[in-house]
Order: structure tokens, then C-alpha cells, then sequence
């Protein structure tokens, strides 16, 4: 998969991903000691607040852009460029931490046994994800004027999986896990910005926009901008239709 993450757009103007992963820090509940895999942790705003309770902790994450600006500003912690379908960690961990990351992952089976085999027995995953219609009507419009253009095979890839709670629940029984929190739950999301939703989109859909011109794909961007309006532009403000997943699951051996 190509590197397409951008941290400079990501921080300045998508820093509400961490912020929201903040309140997730509670269910982590990291102590002293305790060995912590920040898995997907991008430019690291979150491991450095797990490093605080616990000097334990790594972080990694498939994008080498992401992870110099992790390493530049918190050089005191681990990081590394390692793909988690390809992780090979065995008992090593007493948490898994993740926060926006599992919905990028479509091959869930082996991606659950590697955080499975990862885990120390006894030890948890803790994570939030996209759930089920996540971000439906940005989605929906970007590829209804993607398939008026004629680019019918962008509109059709899939580059996000948003799960039902149920859904994700049977894969994680099915890996192991006994569950042990779960919640879904809507959370409409400040976009930064009067360009809020043009940046949403060029940071977290450019596979979208594989093949087209920059001047198309800005056209198509203000098309989106103009059929979304009415459902995600409220008192001056663009926001992202967020729908959530969020769990706690044990490894017991």
C-alpha cells in the first residue's frame, strides 16, 4: 500500500483524532510497568500520554511519514515501521492500544491472531474504530460524483471497513478474545475550518482519487461540499458524520 498520510494536514487540522483517543486513554487505564503496544499510533500524540504512566511502550504504525514526525518530537520512545498484518510479537505485551486504525484493515482474521499472539495472557485490547455507516454521507456523495464523471471503478473500491457491533463482536470470539466492553455510538466530529470537509476528504480519501488530475478532483471535492452542505454544515461548521465502535477485549488462556 502506498504511503499517502500527509502529518502535516493530519496535525494541523485532523488533531480531533487523537483528542477523541484522549477519552479512550481512560479504559487503557495504563499503569506503571505494564508493557503497552500503541498499534497504528501515526505521529504519536498518544503514545507520549501512555508514556507518562508506563516507560513500557512501543508504538508502531505502517507509515514511515507519520512515525519521523513521532520520532522527531518524542525521541525517547520506541517507534517503529511495522505493518500489523506482518507483526510477530508472542506474549510480549500486557495491553494492545489502537485508535482509528482498525477500520483500515480488511483481512480482520489474521490481524486479530497477530494482536492475539502479541498479548501476554490475561492481557487486554483496548480500542475505537469506525463502526457501521461511519462517515456515510461524506462517503456516499464522494462516490455519487465519482460515478457521474464515469470513474466508476474509484467510486466501487473499498478502502474502509466499518463493522456492525455484532459483526466485530463474532470476530473477536472467533479469535480468541472474551469481550469484555462494547459500545456503539454516534459522535458528529468538528472538521477544522472553513475547508473542514475538503481537507477531511483529501487527507483520509485520496485512493478515491487514484488516476484524477488535481483540477478534476478539486471539482469533484466542491461538488461533494455543495450536496453535503445541507446535512453537515451547521452555524458555520463542517462536520463529519462519526459513528463509533469501541471495546475491550481480554486474552484468557
Amino acid at each position: 500500500m502506498k504511503d499517502l498520510w500527509n502529518p502535516d494536514l493530519y496535525k494541523n487540522s485532523h488533531s480531533f483524532v487523537y483528542n477523541y483517543g484522549l477519552d479512550l486513554l481512560h479504559l487503557l487505564n495504563p499503569e506503571e510497568g505494564e508493557a503497552i503496544l500503541d498499534l497504528g499510533c501515526g505521529t504519536g500524540e498518544l503514545t507520549f500520554e501512555i508514556s507518562k504512566k508506563t516507560p513500557l511502550v512501543t508504538g508502531i504504525d505502517a507509515s514511515e511519514k507519520m512515525l519521523s514526525e513521532a520520532r522527531k518530537n518524542y525521541p525517547d520512545i520506541e517507534f517503529s515501521n511495522v505493518n500489523a498484518l506482518e507483526m510477530d510479537f508472542h506474549n510480549k505485551f500486557d495491553k494492545v492500544f489502537s485508535n482509528a486504525v482498525f477500520h483500515w484493515i480488511f483481512e480482520q482474521e489474521q490481524f486479530l491472531k497477530n494482536i492475539y499472539n502479541s498479548l501476554k495472557p490475561g492481557g487486554k485490547l483496548i480500542f475505537e474504530m469506525g463502526g457501521k455507516d461511519n462517515t456515510a454521507a461524506i462517503l456516499s456523495n464522494v462516490q455519487k460524483s465519482l460515478i457521474k464523471r464515469g470513474f466508476h471503478e474509484n467510486a466501487e473500491k473499498k478502502i474502509m471497513f466499518f463493522p456492525s457491533l455484532a459483526e466485530y463482536s463474532t470476530l473477536l470470539e472467533k479469535s480468541g478474545f472474551t469481550i469484555r466492553y462494547a459500545l456503539y455510538f454516534d459522535r458528529d466530529t468538528v472538521l477544522s475550518g472553513e475547508d473542514g470537509l475538503r481537507n477531511f476528504i483529501n487527507m483520509f480519501h485520496n485512493p478515491y482519487f487514484e488516476g484524477i488530475d488535481d483540477e478534476l478532483r478539486s471539482e469533484i471535492i466542491q461538488e461533494v461540499e455543495n450536496n453535503a452542505k445541507p446535512v453537515l454544515y451547521k452555524d458555520g461548521i463542517w462536520y463529519a458524520d462519526y459513528k463509533r465502535l469501541r471495546m475491550v477485549a481480554e486474552k484468557i488462556v
